[in-house]
């Protein structure tokens, strides 16, 4: 798939000594106040205002999100849970903490099995 996606970046030196993700390269450039000048296509931008719209529509229902445990999780998206703690480390399936346990929600989950970019 090609994202069409690119930036000037300004990398400090613990950035450097870490393999970057998009969650830590967008805090640092938020901790840096620095601008951020991207060059994305057309339908990266379509699918990222379908995304925030679908969002926004689901908060307006106000219907109460489900979360699944890291093994139904797993098991919906037939891989080990080691892929899930990936996932979530590089943004892609960003889990949440209820107590001390992982949970994931239903709509996410949902949209990964229709193919769908987080």
């Amino acid at each position: 798939m090609e994202t069409g996606v690119g930036a000037a970046v300004n990398v400090s030196p613990m950035m450097a000594a870490k393999k970057p993700t998009y969650r830590s390269t967008m805090e640092e450039f938020r901790n840096q106040n620095s601008q951020l000048l991207m060059i994305v296509s057309q339908g990266d931008l379509e699918r990222v205002v379908q995304k925030a719209i679908g969002e926004l529509l689901d908060q307006r229902e106000n219907k109460p999100e489900v979360y699944l445990t890291a093994e139904e999780t797993a098991k919906r998206l037939k891989v080990d849970r080691s892929t899930l703690w990936r996932w979530n480390k590089e943004g892609y399936l960003v889990s949440t903490k209820v107590g001390s346990k992982v949970r994931y929600k239903l709509s996410d989950v949902e949209r990964i099995q229709k193919g769908e970019v987080l």
